[in-house]
């Protein structure tokens, strides 16, 4: 008989697809979480798993990376049961390698058997009555299917609702911070009230040509002062020096000489 293991925590849910596949003639075995369906998928070697993806302990992406890289179970046959049909969701489980998925707000219990003869083909026919009328399994699992499309939605909304008041919240808290942001980049940025990088050049060149010209005049007065201070002593040394009101050294001797020639005669 060809062997199912039922990883799925929600025990109703769990419950009807065990007596729905039961009475289509698998053989099916159940677990609670994705712990203890690693373990069961280890002991029974089943033909194919139907996986849950949000349960306690470990997840279903975190069963199914455990399960590949397992020798002796990773070429074991998947189907995810999930709430959500997201793409990106879909195409990480296409990536261990999940044959197909069912949302459970959308399927039926024809689809579920579907899927699962499209992967191992029709159970065992025969007495299964034991696991209760087929059209009753059917009701519930439509009446269960119902519920958690109502459930799906309620968190749908409860997550919308809370998005939108972490978006208020980093609304207020930007529009709050804002003005500090600004008053911190005025008293701190140097470009609050900015000059043109080449006008700031240009003054502060203009500003260097302005004190070497004042240094150039200041030595320029110096040595004036020095100039005249120079020329004022040599006028003074005029005054002092005997030449500075000369008399002619052939005249002087002539004046001797004549001087002399006046005591002879006398």
């Amino acid at each position: 008989m060809k062997k199912i293991v039922i990883v799925e925590d929600e025990e109703i849910l769990r419950n009807l697809l065990y007596k729905k596949l039961s009475a289509e003639g698998y053989n099916v075995v159940a677990a609670v979480n994705g712990e203890e369906g690693l373990q069961k998928i280890r002991e029974e070697k089943p033909d194919l798993v139907l996986l849950d993806i949000v349960m306690p302990k470990m997840d279903g992406f975190e069963m199914l990376e455990k399960l590949r890289k397992d020798e002796e179970i990773k070429e074991t046959l998947v189907v995810i049961i999930s709430n959500s049909g997201q793409p990106v969701e879909i195409d990480k489980a296409q990536k261990f390698g999940v044959k197909d998925w069912l949302v459970k707000t959308e399927f039926d219990p024809q689809e579920v058997l579907d899927k699962v003869e499209a992967q191992i083909g029709p159970g065992e026919k025969g007495d299964n009555s034991e696991y209760g009328d087929s059209e009753e399994i059917d009701k519930e699992i439509d009446e269960i299917a119902k519920e958690e499309e109502d459930d799906f939605g309620e968190e749908i909304e409860e997550e919308k609702a809370v998005e939108e008041e972490m978006g208020n919240t980093e609304t207020e808290e930007q529009d709050t911070a804002t003005p500090e942001i600004e008053e911190e980049e005025k008293k701190e940025d140097p470009l609050a009230n900015p000059i043109d990088e080449e006008e700031k050049k240009e003054e502060e060149g203009d500003g260097e040509v302005q004190e070497e010209k004042a240094v150039e005049e200041e030595m320029e007065n110096t040595e004036t002062e020095e100039q005249d201070t120079a020329t004022f002593e040599i006028g003074e040394e005029k005054k002092e020096d005997p030449l500075a009101d000369p008399i002619d050294e052939e005249e002087k001797k002539e004046e001797e000489d004549g001087g002399e020639v006046q005591e002879e005669k006398l």
